[in-house]
């Protein structure tokens, strides 16, 4: 993974720059000391770049969270590994089923896979080629994660944050 050619680095893969994703608005949800950031289709540097400020204004590394919604259903050019490190989860969402765009791109869950704290997990909402291979027991022990889908195709799945 890490050393195939996947455009895995930020510096090969084109940024988005599309007025109606860079004017999305992310939503960081903290409630009962349970988190969520929901990254809509924001831009990653810019999501980042306020995630890095708000860790600094409150005298930590990073916003930790929970759970993170990836930007853009998963596309390489918002999901960047600064974005990851910024926030890094416990869960990482993925909500596509890569029939219209192609999401989520490799690239960018390999950039979760790789940058991820080990031992989180990536919950697809569709379980199809395009997100099964994520799944690979060689991928999964290497980097350590865990990967969830539905239990069918129309249930979806549910993703229940205790409070602490």
């Amino acid at each position: 993974l890490v050393g195939s050619e996947m455009c895995i680095r930020d510096s090969r893969t084109a940024k988005d720059a599309t007025a109606p994703n860079g004017s999305s608005i992310a939503l960081l949800v903290e409630h009962r000391g349970a988190s969520v950031l929901l990254g809509a289709d924001a831009f990653g540097p810019v999501l980042a770049s306020a995630l890095q400020a708000l860790a600094q204004a409150r005298g930590i590394p990073a916003v930790e969270v929970d759970a993170l919604k990836l930007p853009h259903h998963g596309s390489q050019a918002n999901v960047l590994t600064d974005l990851i490190t910024a926030a890094p989860a416990r869960h990482y969402l993925v909500s596509s089923n890569g029939d219209t765009f192609g999401h989520p791109d490799d690239p960018a869950i390999a950039r979760v896979v790789t940058a991820a704290p080990r031992g989180a997990t990536l919950w697809f909402n569709y379980r199809n080629a395009r997100t099964e291979r994520w799944a690979d027991p060689a991928l999964t022990a290497a980097h350590g994660y865990a990967v969830r889908f539905p239990a069918a195709p129309d249930t979806g799945t549910v993703l229940a944050l205790p409070a602490r």
